[in-house]
């Protein structure tokens, strides 16, 4: 390629490019024709073919394609696997405490009829603000001593139930 005497940057640019554009044809057709020679002596001798770099580092990338794929892929499942998991056991453990909390507020509703009913028949009529107190009120040890200053009153003033 003859540039001459040209002391135009854009037309030397330009010549550079073309040349640069020229060796990357041949190279590709170069590559092109070669193929089918390569196949044929791989094919004869196909143990040379891991000592050719090329194929060498080919392989090494697919080796390390494959295992960040598999990594990728590993990761995907074991999380699926653990929100599978971990909602299996968040609605084990709702049931559990759901069971817990029914059975808990079972016990303090029997223990505040057992009360009431106590408290009708030792003291009736029982004032509205009692009755009140006792149907709002959630502690059970609060609810079992209200139910055991009945046994031993005298009177409704007796217990703890009346605001002094």
């Amino acid at each position: 390629m003859d540039i001459g005497l040209a002391t135009d940057p854009q037309i030397i640019w330009n010549k550079i490019l073309e040349a640069k554009n020229m060796t990357a044809k041949l190279e590709r057709q170069l590559f092109e024709e070669s193929i089918p020679a390569v196949e044929r002596y791989f094919r004869k001798y196909p143990e040379d073919m891991f000592t050719f770099a090329p194929v060498r580092e080919f392989l090494q990338q697919g080796i390390e394609q494959g295992i960040e794929q598999g990594i990728e892929k590993g990761i995907e499942k074991g999380i699926e696997k653990g929100i599978e998991k971990g909602i299996e056991q968040g609605i084990e453990k709702g049931i559990e405490k759901g069971i817990e909390q029914g059975i808990e507020q079972g016990i303090q509703q029997a223990e505040r009829k057992m009360l009431l009913r106590q408290l009708h028949r030792k003291f009736s009529p029982v004032p509205a603000e009692v009755v009140q107190k006792i149907e709002t009120t959630e502690d059970l040890e609060q609810l079992e001593k209200w139910t055991d200053q009945i046994i031993i009153a005298n009177s409704l003033a007796d217990t703890e139930l009346l605001d002094s």
